[in-house]
């Protein structure tokens, strides 16, 4: 038996509290041929011990265990990196992968922060917006309209229905 391996996992470097018993775990699949635990990096958040899949490697899987303390990588090296994470997410040892965010709409009329040329009125507070001051632009052109900043910023005022 190679020195620093029991089973499957090797020994040789720190492993973050709680992980040793995943490992052992994790080295119990079938396709695994070897569990190597990585480099730690301390960090802070408060969480309990999770794995998660990181990507396939040439030789296997990339993991990372976070703790409230530190983030630690692991590899496995099988044959089956596919199998493996389906073996492993069924076993409840790795979180399934979330699926991806949707992106933000987009807003209905793009706006963009510039510098008016010329003098215009605000389209929010009717007051005068002058040349080389900032704005925010608000559409494209030709139907573009421009507002103060701190107008943009502010919540829309309710509309009571009279005229300004």
């Amino acid at each position: 038996m190679p020195r620093f391996r029991s089973h499957k996992v090797k020994h040789e470097h720190s492993i973050i509290d709680g992980l040793r018993p995943v490992l052992d775990r994790m080295a119990a699949c079938p396709a695994v041929h070897a569990v190597i635990p990585g480099t730690i990096r301390p960090v802070r958040a408060p969480r309990q011990l999770s794995v998660t899949v990181q990507y396939p490697t040439d030789t296997g899987l990339r993991l990372l265990a976070r703790t409230g303390s530190a983030v630690q990588e692991i590899f496995l090296v099988t044959d089956d990196p596919a199998g493996t994470r389906q073996w492993l997410e069924a076993q409840g040892l790795v979180e399934r992968e979330a699926p991806p965010e949707e992106p933000p709409p987009e807003p209905a009329h793009p706006s963009r922060q510039v510098v008016v040329r010329f003098d215009h009125d605000c389209a929010r507070c009717g007051r005068r917006i002058a040349a080389g001051s900032r704005a925010v632009r608000i559409g494209q052109p030709p139907a573009e309209q421009y507002v103060h900043v701190r107008c943009f910023r502010a919540p829309a005022p309710p509309d009571r229905g009279r005229p300004r």
